[in-house]
């Protein structure tokens, strides 16, 4: 889907297009877990991956501490390395790339970074004022954005190139229906920290957070309820791949699936030994 990334730093959100293509080839070492989930962990690096991003059926992208980005080309069964500044040591927390599989960008540490090559060489973008980031058809893919509050925003989230929703500290949500021109507060009903949120379309999606917060929303978030997750773990990330089916994950390995649009949320076993799970992405109901 053809959509613009919206990312988000604190109460700023930065519109940006980048692309990733790695070097140094290694091998993923793939373990058959139990519940159908199979461990494929990008090796040598022995690090916790924070963010991943499915380009393609066969492009994956995930990003790790000490500033580590992974490609894989093949589905998760090899990886490559990208080539990132040698002083840039930060977890990468946030990836995301465009249709044409080329433009995206990496997020962390407070810094961003760009490639224009397709990935090849990775540059900072500190001073962004200065900068200017274009499409290979010269539109630009960098803009500033206030969204009118000074509480951290953990994620954003966009349908389509004018709607799009904002969460963080405090249960904090806000929603915009012009690109981000303007942002409105929604009401979450919760303090509590929400770290990711996420649409299936205009009316229906879902915010997860610390505490093993799960909210939902029927009507583009004019209302929040919360659901039931039956834990009390820290949620990092969901998806939803229609209107009933979705994961959460989570600390000490925690998956939540429904079918039911989070009515009832049914735990998994990754079988992977105690360890947080940061991302996770479906492309349908099996994979």
């Amino acid at each position: 889907m053809n959509r613009p990334f919206y990312f988000m730093s604190n109460s700023l959100l930065e519109l940006v297009i980048i692309t990733v293509s790695c070097i140094n080839m290694i091998h993923a070492q793939p373990v058959n877990t139990a519940n159908g989930w199979t461990w494929v962990s990008p090796y040598p690096y022995g690090g916790n991956f924070n963010t991943v991003e499915v380009v393609s059926p066969s492009i994956i992208i995930a990003g790790g501490n000490y500033g580590t980005i992974m490609r894989s080309t093949d589905s998760g069964i090899s990886w490559n390395q990208s080539d990132t500044p040698q002083n840039f040591t930060d977890p990468v927390t946030h990836i995301e790339f465009f249709s044409d599989g080329l433009n995206g960008m990496a997020a962390g540490g407070g810094r961003l970074l760009v490639t224009s090559d397709g990935g090849q060489i990775w540059d900072f973008t500190d001073d962004l004022n200065g900068k200017s980031f274009q499409s290979y058809s010269g539109e630009p893919l960098l803009e500033f954005q206030n969204s009118g509050t000074d509480l951290t925003l953990n994620s954003v989230f966009f349908i389509d190139e004018t709607t799009g929703w904002a969460a963080g500290e405090d249960g904090i949500i806000l929603s915009t229906r012009n690109g981000g021109t303007t942002w409105a507060n929604q009401l979450s009903g919760i303090n509590e920290t929400i770290l990711d949120i996420q649409f299936v379309d205009d009316k229906v999606g879902w915010a997860a957070g610390i505490f093993g917060t799960i909210l939902r929303t029927v009507d583009g978030g004019a209302d929040w309820v919360k659901q039931a997750s039956g834990i009390t773990n820290l949620l990092f990330d969901s998806h939803f791949i229609d209107r009933n089916t979705g994961w959460v994950v989570g600390v000490n390995q925690k998956i939540l699936k429904t079918t039911d649009g989070g009515i009832t949320w049914n735990r998994q076993s990754a079988s992977t030994s105690n360890r947080n799970l940061q991302a996770v992405y479906f492309i349908d109901e099996l994979h």
